[in-house]
């Protein structure tokens, strides 16, 4: 009988440090050999320690208790880890960027066709309307597709806010043109607005799609300085504008599809 009583005080032992070291089944355990303990005590009618042991034992339910909320507080903390990283990952949705990209592109070259067009004169209200068509398009083109392609476009909060940022730049720059069509704003002006709001869309654009974006960004503000000091120089500054543009957008977007085939 004593060699069994030594017997659960080592066990005792073990089961204790296995439990303070995370082992939920340890307490199973742990509870027999304290109540083994226990009935030896009373029986060799030391009722102190059987006191004392019972005490241990009525306290081991809020020690397994303890060691669950410690879990759980761990889980719920990894979890909201979890969800922090995947709400600000960068890397995922590349079809995103690859059709944020094209959208780009196509943009590029309906403005590159619009100062085409311009080239052959006419009235400053139709050089509004005629801006007009490729800022309402790209705007029309990047909804439509957040709408079409939200399980990419909208994938986490980091993707939603890029979008969120696209489109009130792209609205912005419509609502300008629009503006400069009702109250005659220079033609100038109108380019030079358009090359700040493409050189913030480019900083951006270097940050989150390629890091070769960030080459556009002094091209587009230079081009707004340009415009701004001579604004006859805004067609052929924002010709060269739209030129690196359709270039830069090129090589991020060729980047972008290498990626997805590998």
């Amino acid at each position: 009988m004593l060699s069994a009583a030594r017997l659960a005080v080592e066990c005792r032992f073990a089961f204790r440090q296995a439990l303070e070291a995370g082992d939920e089944q340890a307490a199973e355990g742990l509870r027999e050999c304290l109540e083994l303990q226990v009935e030896h005590e009373l029986a060799e009618g030391n009722l102190t320690a059987a006191e004392a042991l019972l005490s241990e034992l009525e306290g081991l339910a809020v020690a397994t208790a303890s060691l669950r909320e410690r879990l759980d507080a761990a889980r719920s903390a990894a979890e909201r880890t979890e969800r922090l990283r995947d709400a600000h990952d960068t890397s995922v949705a590349r079809p995103q960027r690859a059709l944020v990209l094209g959208l780009g592109i196509a943009s590029a070259l309906a403005l590159s066709l619009t100062f085409r067009a311009l080239v052959l004169g006419g009235t400053l209200e139709a050089n509004a309307r005629v801006l007009l068509l490729p800022a309402g398009a790209t705007l029309l083109g990047l909804v439509v597709a957040a709408l079409a392609g939200r399980r990419y476009l909208l994938r986490n909060a980091f993707n939603r806010r890029l979008m969120g940022f696209f489109f009130v730049a792209l609205a912005g720059m419509f609502l300008h043109r629009l503006q400069a069509l009702a109250f005659g704003t220079g033609f100038a002006e109108v380019i030079a607005v358009d090359m700040l709001l493409m050189a913030a869309m480019a900083s951006v654009g270097a940050m989150s799609f390629h890091p070769a974006l960030w080459l556009l960004t002094p091209v587009y503000l230079a081009a707004a300085l340009t415009i701004t000091l001579s604004p006859a120089t805004a067609l052929p500054a924002g010709t060269l504008a739209v030129g690196a543009t359709l270039v830069g957008l090129a090589v991020a977007l060729w980047r972008d599809l290498s990626q997805l085939r590998t």
